[in-house]
């Protein structure tokens, strides 16, 4: 079975991507408590009317439930700002988790990703591709063909470029060489078995 390799290029598109939600989750929280704020200075202002109200005892059961009604929903949207507030910071902690992600993947991959343009960023996803599809070639085909454990190939395609370049044109030199050997002992073997014929 293949191995999962997130690579630098993918964890900062997650990033990135993680970054974007979280921006416009803050933002989210930052419309709902203005409007829950703004409720609540209505919803105080019809409960500071209703205290000076005058009315008669024949009304006074209404309006202290009217009132009762108010001091709860004022209580409900005060939980709500509550809640908006937490979530808001929240929101907060994970984008800043996003932002040290990144710096962290930008220090350790050595590539200034932020300073990339689309274009430059996406030979990057295409060599990520390419990377993707080479190790799920290695996975069922070249390793089960060869009978070479699927990690060593792995291993081969980890490697920078040229230093891959290099082993693979290495073991070719050594595969040539070993067949040439098989084949001169092959006919040695064959010259001998004629000649004790005679």
């Amino acid at each position: 079975m293949i191995r999962s390799h997130p690579t630098s290029v993918g964890r900062y598109r997650f990033c990135c991507l993680q970054i974007r939600d979280r921006r416009a989750a803050l933002k989210a929280h930052e419309f709902s408590q203005q409007k829950i704020s703004a409720q609540l200075q209505i919803k105080a202002a019809f409960r500071q009317r209703k205290k000076t109200e005058s009315v008669s005892e024949h009304d006074r059961a209404v309006h202290d439930a009217e009132l009762t009604l108010l001091e709860i929903e004022i209580e409900e949207l005060e939980h709500g700002l509550r809640e908006a507030q937490d979530l808001e910071a929240d929101a907060i902690r994970e984008l800043q988790v996003c932002e040290d992600a990144i710096e962290e993947i930008v220090t350790g991959s050595g590539i200034p990703f932020p300073e990339l343009s689309e274009a430059e960023f996406q030979v990057l996803m295409d060599a990520e591709y390419q990377q993707k599809q080479a190790r799920w070639v290695a996975a069922g085909i070249v390793a089960p063909r060869l009978g070479v454990p699927v990690d060593r190939i792995e291993a081969l395609l980890e490697m920078p470029s040229d230093e891959r370049q290099r082993i693979l044109q290495l073991s070719h030199e050594i595969r040539y060489s070993f067949e040439s050997d098989v084949q001169q002992v092959t006919r040695g073997i064959e010259q001998e078995a004629i000649g004790g014929a005679d």
